[in-house]
């Protein structure tokens, strides 16, 4: 973090959440967004569901936000239709997945790291601190399952976890639902679109090859929780999961 510091304001953030039939999900997040007293930019909600128009309307008066529906199925197509509504004057966006809930200063410490980052970061995730790396095993290390340091692409093609970091750290890869990009960044590397119900290792899939060019970092203070749920039916879930998670 030595070079040319670059000065981010407020609204110099924009938020961009992609959202399918999950109404308490995105409630929380919202209001976790209206808790941050961070006035940040533009917030940009793209529906492929059920209207959440109710929810919607009861943040009006607290956030910049914008409502769209589209029937367009898949989050990726979802997150692009967002971005694409974004103008040359965004200078930083933060995407979330809907089931993100940001912890209080989450923003402004993410905020604080930006403008004391090198000049040519591409990308800063924040800290899930509700979830745990899987341990690293000597055996598991030899399957390419897991690696002693996290933010790495092994050699099997696998992601080691940046969950519950204890310090800021530069990684290979960052979160696709948890993330400040820079836009021009974004703009000039198109996220591809996939027809799968559940886009395991996206994330790690488009932001690897930016890490090469550009430094991706962890920011150990701006921490959120991540209230997932599964979609699938319990009995099914693991076998899909995990033949999905192997193939991608």
């Amino acid at each position: 973090m030595k070079n040319i510091k670059v000065k981010y304001l407020e609204s110099d953030i924009s938020i961009v959440i992609p959202t399918k039939d999950r109404p308490k999900k995105i409630y929380n997040l919202l209001e976790s967004i209206s808790k941050q007293n961070f006035l940040c930019g533009r917030i940009i909600i793209v529906d492929g569901g059920k209207s959440i128009k109710k929810i919607i309307d009861k943040f009006k008066n607290k956030l910049n936000i914008e409502y769209y529906i589209t029937k367009k199925p898949g989050q990726i197509r979802q997150r692009n239709f967002g971005l694409s509504k974004l103008d040359v004057n965004t200078k930083l966006v933060a995407l979330f997945d809907d089931d993100i809930v940001l912890t209080r200063f989450a923003l402004k410490n993410m905020l604080s790291f930006w403008n004391n980052t090198d000049s040519n970061t591409a990308a800063v995730s924040f800290n899930i601190i509700n979830e745990k790396s899987e341990k690293h095993t000597f055996i598991k290390g030899l399957m390419g399952l897991t690696g002693p340091y996290q933010g790495k692409i092994l050699s099997s093609g696998r992601n080691t976890s940046i969950l519950s970091i204890k310090k800021d750290i530069r990684s290979q890869w960052v979160s696709g639902g948890a993330t400040v990009w820079k836009f021009n960044i974004l703009k000039n590397n198109y996220y591809p679109e996939k027809n799968v119900r559940w886009a395991i290792l996206e994330d790690v899939i488009y932001s690897y090859p930016i890490g090469k060019i550009y430094p991706l970092y962890v920011s150990a203070n701006s921490k959120v929780k991540h209230e997932h749920e599964y979609d699938l039916e319990m009995n099914r879930k693991y076998e899909y999961y995990g033949k999905s998670e192997t193939l991608w």
